[in-house]
């Protein structure tokens, strides 16, 4: 399965937000990423935006019979 653009986004945050924070938790991590997506320009939120969609293509190109089925 592709990712979207914020799990995009969090990855590449994820150094960055523990070097300035220390070495916090994945809820932690992803809550503080999620602050800074939300004050990002949109500029900045296209690129990851467009990454997902170029993504998302491969993976369809790739696996043309996948279908997300989450188990529950």
């Amino acid at each position: 399965r592709s990712s979207n653009c914020f799990i995009k986004y969090r990855t590449q945050m994820h150094p960055l937000i523990v070097a300035k924070y220390g070495n916090q938790n994945n809820k932690e991590i992803s809550k503080l990423a999620g602050q800074a997506w939300r004050k990002e320009p949109e500029w900045v939120k296209s690129i990851y935006r467009q990454q997902a969609i170029e993504e998302k293509l491969k993976h369809e190109a790739l696996y043309p019979t996948y279908k997300y089925s989450p188990s529950r």
